[in-house]
C-alpha cells in the first residue's frame, strides 16, 4: 500500500541507526508514502534521556509554514486575500506612507522592505512598522525576514478576534490530532515532533484534506507553492518562493516537492509527485548531519516503487 520495497524500513532505519551513533543530536523520523506510516522512530538521547517520539524538538522557521498554511484556509474561507493591500485590514496602516501599500503576499514572500525577525515581543508592532513606512521598499526585492510575518498574524487577529496561538490550535493542530505542537508566532517559535510535522504535511500533500476533514481546497494549497519572485518585485531575483514555502529537490526527491527549511535542522519534505511526507526533527543539526541527512533522504527514495 506505501509503494515501498518490502524491507524499506529497514533498510531506512540502518541508516539511522548509523547516523545516531556517530552524532551528538537526538532526533525523530518520520516517513509517510501513500498515506501509509513507513517508519516512525526517536534516535538518541536529550539531556541524559533517550528520546521518544512524543519529545518535542525546536521547528525554527518551518514555523512560517505553519502560519502560511494558517493564511491559506483564511484565503480558502474568503476572509482575506492575498492580493489585498494589508491597510485594508489594519487601520494603523493607513496613511502610513508606503511607496506602495504591502499585500499579505508581500508579508509571506519577503517582499515587504522588512528585514528581521523582530514582532513577537512588541506590543505596537503595526504602529512600529507604520512608522518605518515610508522608508521601506515594498515590492522591490526579495529579503528574508520574519517581522512581515508578525505583522500578519496581527492582521488575522484583527479578521478573527483570535490570538494566533489559540488560532492555529483551534482550527488546524487540534483537528489534525497535532497534540505535541506549540505554535507561539508566525516565523520561528513552534515546538513539536515528527509525527505532528507529517500530519501538516500530508494535509497538504492530500490537496488540504486530512480524513473526513478539509482544511482548504486543492485551489489554495496550490496557490501557496513556491513562484517566482520577480514576478512581484521591480528587482529582477532567481528566488523562488511561495506562502511560507520553498521547492527542495535531489537525491530523488521530485521537481514538486516543497516545505520550508529551519535553522535548527529540522526537515519536511512533501512530495507532490511521489505522494510522500518525510519529516524529521531535532534542535540542531549536531554533528555529521551534512554527511547522514543526504543519506536518510536518499534511502527513502531508493526504496519508493515505482508507480
Amino acid at each position: 500500500e506505501a509503494g515501498m520495497v518490502g524491507d524499506a524500513s529497514q533498510k531506512i532505519d540502518e541508516v539511522l541507526q548509523t547516523w545516531a551513533a556517530d552524532t551528538d543530536e537526538a532526533f525523530i523520523a518520520c516517513v509517510v508514502r501513500n498515506g501509509v506510516v513507513v517508519l516512525h522512530k526517536a534516535y538518541g538521547e536529550r539531556d541524559g534521556s533517550p528520546m521518544t517520539t512524543s519529545t518535542k524538538s525546536a521547528m525554527a522557521s518551518l514555523s512560517k509554514l505553519i502560519s502560511g498554511t494558517t493564511v491559506m484556509m483564511m484565503v480558502d474561507q474568503q476572509l482575506i486575500e492575498l492580493d489585498t493591500p494589508i491597510d485594508t485590514y489594519l487601520p494603523e496602516m493607513k496613511d502610513a506612507g508606503f511607496n506602495q501599500v504591502p499585500t499579505i503576499r508581500n508579508l509571506w514572500t519577503h517582499t515587504a522592505g522588512l528585514w528581521s525577525h523582530r514582532g513577537e515581543d512588541e506590543p505596537d508592532l503595526e504602529r512600529l512598522i507604520a512608522d518605518y513606512a515610508p522608508h521601506l521598499e515594498v515590492g522591490k526585492k526579495f529579503e528574508y525576514d520574519g517581522m512581515g510575518l508578525e505583522l500578519g498574524i496581527q492582521l488575522l487577529g484583527q479578521v478573527t478576534g483570535q490570538c494566533y496561538p489559540i488560532m492555529v490550535k483551534e482550527h488546524l493542530l487540534d483537528p489534525l490530532g497535532c497534540e505535541d505542537t506549540d505554535c507561539q508566532n508566525a516565523s520561528w517559535n513552534t515546538q513539536s515532533t515528527a509525527m505532528d510535522m507529517a500530519r501538516i504535511g500530508q494535509m497538504l500533500l492530500n490537496g488540504g484534506a486530512y480524513g473526513q476533514l478539509r482544511f482548504m481546497s486543492e485551489e489554495a494549497r496550490d496557490a501557496m507553492l513556491p513562484i517566482e519572485i520577480a514576478t512581484i518585485t521591480s528587482d529582477k531575483s532567481s528566488n523562488e518562493y511561495g506562502i511560507g514555502t520553498q521547492w527542495f529537490t535531489g537525491d530523488g526527491l521530485s521537481d514538486r516537492c516543497f516545505a520550508h527549511g529551519a535553522a535548527s535542522s529540522a526537515t519536511l519534505r512533501i512530495d507532490l509527485t511521489h505522494n510522500l511526507v518525510i519529516s524529521m526533527t531535532r534542535n540542531s543539526a549536531g554533528k555529521n548531519f551534512g554527511t547522514y541527512h543526504p543519506q536518510f533522504i536518499k534511502a527513502v527514495t531508493d526504496c519508493m516503487v515505482a508507480e
